[in-house]
């Protein structure tokens, strides 16, 4: 049985490990994962649950990374689980973090389904869920959001050191 002090080691390790950057970067593979999906199989009845759930999956790492910058831990950041929602409302009321109204609408939509894990569980009945478009629209623009607080600080002006370092 692991002492209190390998624990306390194991505990910092997965904390440090755990990088705001590293959450951003499998938000956005998850994000390419729909796409590539979508752009091959672009009805909205194939392949359902995976789409949606990589855009949900791709939306709490998306929140979990801003979480990460701001200073959580990770077990502050596991504990909230898979609830979009919360994990919202958690960046709303201790970081000042506002979501648009049609960002903040189509997190409720799905969250419902996504925290259930009703896209990884095959359940009966119909799920009201927003249009697909939509919904990956909304995943993009906080993807772009995400990127220039966390990649950039926030600060334009650093833009223009990471495309004039790629010269």
């Amino acid at each position: 049985m692991p002492s209190k002090q390998e624990k306390s080691e194991a505990i910092r390790q997965l904390d440090e490990r755990t990088s705001a950057r590293g959450l951003l970067n499998y938000a956005v593979d998850y994000y390419a994962g729909y796409e590539l999906i979508q752009n091959s199989e672009p009805d909205f009845i194939k392949l359902f649950a995976v789409k949606y759930y990589l855009l949900c999956h791709s939306l709490e790492l998306i929140m979990k990374a801003w979480l990460k910058k701001k200073g959580a831990t990770y077990f502050e950041i596991k504990k909230l689980g898979h609830n979009l929602e919360d994990i919202m409302a958690v960046l709303h009321s201790k970081h000042n973090l506002i979501f648009d109204a049609s960002s903040q609408a189509m997190i409720r939509l799905v969250n419902q389904h996504y925290s259930n894990k009703e896209f990884e569980y095959s359940l009966r009945g119909s799920k009201t869920v927003p249009v697909i478009s939509d919904l990956a629209d909304t995943v993009r623009l906080l993807i772009s959001k995400a990127k220039f607080d966390i990649l950039l600080d926030g600060d334009p002006r650093k833009l223009r050191e990471v495309t004039s370092a790629g010269d």
